[in-house]
Protein backbone atom coordinates (compact mmCIF):
# COMPACT_ATOMS: atom_id res chain seq x y z
CA UNK A 1 0.00 0.00 0.00
CA UNK A 2 2.82 2.42 0.85
CA UNK A 3 4.37 1.86 -2.58
CA UNK A 4 1.13 2.81 -4.33
CA UNK A 5 0.77 5.92 -2.15
CA UNK A 6 4.34 7.04 -2.88
CA UNK A 7 3.94 6.44 -6.62
CA UNK A 8 0.62 8.29 -6.77
CA UNK A 9 1.91 11.33 -4.88
CA UNK A 10 5.23 11.43 -6.75
CA UNK A 11 3.42 11.57 -10.09
CA UNK A 12 1.61 14.71 -8.92
CA UNK A 13 4.78 16.59 -7.99
CA UNK A 14 6.12 18.75 -10.83
CA UNK A 15 9.67 18.83 -9.43
CA UNK A 16 10.02 15.08 -8.93
CA UNK A 17 12.48 13.80 -11.56
CA UNK A 18 12.20 10.03 -11.22
CA UNK A 19 10.21 8.09 -13.85
CA UNK A 20 7.45 6.00 -12.28
CA UNK A 21 8.91 2.65 -13.37
CA UNK A 22 12.35 3.51 -11.98
CA UNK A 23 10.84 4.56 -8.64
CA UNK A 24 8.74 1.41 -8.51
CA UNK A 25 11.83 -0.75 -9.09
CA UNK A 26 13.78 1.12 -6.40
CA UNK A 27 10.99 0.69 -3.86
CA UNK A 28 10.77 -3.04 -4.61
CA UNK A 29 14.52 -3.76 -4.64
CA UNK A 30 15.61 -6.19 -1.93
CA UNK A 31 18.58 -3.96 -1.13
CA UNK A 32 16.39 -0.90 -0.49
CA UNK A 33 15.21 0.05 2.98
CA UNK A 34 12.48 2.70 2.79
CA UNK A 35 11.53 5.06 5.62
CA UNK A 36 8.19 6.86 5.49
CA UNK A 37 6.74 9.83 7.37
CA UNK A 38 2.97 9.55 7.65
CA UNK A 39 0.21 11.76 8.97
CA UNK A 40 -1.85 9.83 11.47
CA UNK A 41 -5.37 10.55 12.66
CA UNK A 42 -6.02 13.83 10.88
CA UNK A 43 -9.55 14.46 9.69
CA UNK A 44 -8.21 17.07 7.26
CA UNK A 45 -6.45 14.53 5.06
CA UNK A 46 -7.78 14.06 1.59
CA UNK A 47 -7.69 10.61 -0.04
CA UNK A 48 -5.61 7.84 1.50
CA UNK A 49 -2.55 8.61 -0.65
CA UNK A 50 -2.22 11.97 1.10
CA UNK A 51 -1.32 10.24 4.36
CA UNK A 52 2.32 9.74 3.30
CA UNK A 53 4.21 12.99 3.76
CA UNK A 54 7.78 12.02 2.85
CA UNK A 55 9.98 9.02 2.13
CA UNK A 56 13.66 8.08 1.92
CA UNK A 57 15.23 5.04 0.26
CA UNK A 58 18.56 3.76 1.60
CA UNK A 59 20.70 1.22 -0.28
CA UNK A 60 23.56 -0.54 1.51
CA UNK A 61 26.59 -0.60 -0.80
CA UNK A 62 28.98 -2.21 1.68
CA UNK A 63 31.45 0.55 2.55
CA UNK A 64 28.74 3.22 2.35
CA UNK A 65 24.99 3.67 2.14
CA UNK A 66 23.46 5.51 -0.80
CA UNK A 67 20.28 7.55 -0.65
CA UNK A 68 19.16 7.27 -4.29
CA UNK A 69 15.80 8.95 -3.80
CA UNK A 70 14.01 10.95 -1.13
CA UNK A 71 11.11 13.36 -1.32
CA UNK A 72 8.72 15.43 0.73
CA UNK A 73 5.39 15.81 -0.99
CA UNK A 74 4.52 19.26 -2.26
CA UNK A 75 1.67 20.09 0.13
CA UNK A 76 3.87 19.61 3.21
CA UNK A 77 7.28 20.90 2.10
CA UNK A 78 9.25 23.37 4.25
CA UNK A 79 7.77 22.04 7.52
CA UNK A 80 10.81 20.11 8.77
CA UNK A 81 9.40 16.69 7.94
CA UNK A 82 12.36 15.50 5.85
CA UNK A 83 14.82 16.82 8.43
CA UNK A 84 13.16 14.78 11.18
CA UNK A 85 12.85 11.68 9.01
CA UNK A 86 16.53 11.84 8.03
CA UNK A 87 17.63 12.47 11.63
CA UNK A 88 15.63 9.51 12.91
CA UNK A 89 16.74 7.10 10.18
CA UNK A 90 20.39 8.06 10.57
CA UNK A 91 20.30 7.85 14.37
CA UNK A 92 18.54 4.47 14.38
CA UNK A 93 20.31 2.70 11.51
CA UNK A 94 23.12 4.62 9.82
CA UNK A 95 24.97 6.71 12.41
CA UNK A 96 28.15 4.66 11.99
CA UNK A 97 28.02 4.57 8.18
CA UNK A 98 29.14 6.90 5.42
CA UNK A 99 26.14 8.21 3.48
CA UNK A 100 26.01 9.35 -0.15
CA UNK A 101 23.36 11.30 -2.03
CA UNK A 102 23.01 13.70 -4.91
CA UNK A 103 20.89 16.80 -5.28
CA UNK A 104 19.85 19.08 -8.14
CA UNK A 105 22.16 22.09 -8.22
CA UNK A 106 19.17 24.48 -8.11
CA UNK A 107 17.56 22.85 -5.06
CA UNK A 108 19.08 25.23 -2.54
CA UNK A 109 16.65 24.29 0.24
CA UNK A 110 17.71 20.63 0.05
CA UNK A 111 21.40 21.55 -0.19
CA UNK A 112 21.06 23.69 2.94
CA UNK A 113 19.24 20.89 4.75
CA UNK A 114 21.91 18.33 3.90
CA UNK A 115 24.65 20.74 4.98
CA UNK A 116 23.01 21.21 8.41
CA UNK A 117 22.91 17.41 8.79
CA UNK A 118 26.65 17.07 8.18
CA UNK A 119 26.71 16.32 4.46
CA UNK A 120 29.58 17.85 2.48
CA UNK A 121 29.38 18.65 -1.23
CA UNK A 122 32.07 16.42 -2.72
CA UNK A 123 31.55 16.41 -6.47
CA UNK A 124 29.43 17.35 -9.44
CA UNK A 125 27.84 15.55 -12.39
CA UNK A 126 27.42 18.16 -15.11
CA UNK A 127 24.32 18.05 -17.32
CA UNK A 128 22.92 15.17 -15.26
CA UNK A 129 19.25 16.14 -15.16
CA UNK A 130 16.90 16.41 -18.17
CA UNK A 131 16.90 20.21 -17.86
CA UNK A 132 20.70 20.25 -18.34
CA UNK A 133 21.48 21.04 -14.71
CA UNK A 134 24.16 19.36 -12.66
CA UNK A 135 23.79 16.95 -9.78
CA UNK A 136 25.77 17.88 -6.69
CA UNK A 137 27.28 14.84 -4.98
CA UNK A 138 27.23 14.88 -1.19
CA UNK A 139 28.59 12.61 1.48
CA UNK A 140 28.35 12.35 5.25
CA UNK A 141 31.01 10.52 7.18
CA UNK A 142 30.12 8.22 10.05
CA UNK A 143 30.10 9.75 13.52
Amino acid sequence: MAELCILTEAQCSPAFNWPTEKLKNQLRALTTKTFIAEAVGSKDLEPLHSRILAFICFVDLGPAVEIPVLATFLAVQRQGIMRELLLQAIAMHYQDRELWLEVHENNQAARNLYRTLGFVESGRRNKYYPDGSAAILCNRNST
